[in-house]
């Protein structure tokens, strides 16, 4: 039986929550407050996140890549560094795949294979559930598969995303 792009999300996100746990297990201990807390994760990403791309950016070859991409994404609007990071993440894999594809009156963040669309999901995302939920089953009906990976889930373990998303081709 294939596995389904919500299974692949679900175990996804079990492999981040199980990867963080021990982390916020130790900074609880320490008496700080869930509040607090939640601003030193996203801190965290934010710098890990801009560590990444700075890395990518030291890398004279790496750099000729990314001017491509950068003008790529630029004529298609980019909404952050880590969907840069993100396209380059899946050039880097050999994965063919369309940028902000159009599908009806939406634009998908990735359409990979023809009919899996990847969907790279910030802290916005957060306040529009219905509306993605809409979208998605709008896609799903015309034979889309759709995989919605948090932002934070590429930031803390690309490789887990990537398996995910390899896992979703073959299923």
């Amino acid at each position: 039986m294939a596995i389904t792009t919500k299974e692949i999300s679900t175990k996804l996100k079990k492999d981040i929550t199980n990867k963080i746990k021990p982390i916020l297990s130790e900074l609880r201990k320490t008496g700080i407050s869930d509040k607090r807390l939640g601003e030193v994760i996203n801190q965290h990403f934010k710098v890990k996140l801009r560590h990444e791309y700075q890395r990518l950016s030291d890398f004279e070859s790496i750099r000729n890549v990314l001017s491509t991409v950068f003008q790529n994404i630029s004529q298609r609007g980019a909404d952050s560094q880590a969907e840069i990071l993100f396209y380059h993440t899946l050039q880097e894999q050999g994965i063919s795949f369309a940028f902000h594809h159009e599908i009806g009156p939406y634009i998908a963040d990735y359409l990979i294979d023809e009919d899996l669309v990847v969907e790279l999901d910030g802290p916005q995302h957060k306040y529009s559930q219905a509306k993605d939920k809409t979208r998605d089953r709008y896609m799903e009906r015309l034979g889309y598969r759709v995989l919605r990976i948090p932002l934070k889930y590429f930031v803390i373990d690309k490789n887990a995303v990537m398996m995910a998303i390899q896992d979703a081709r073959e299923g």
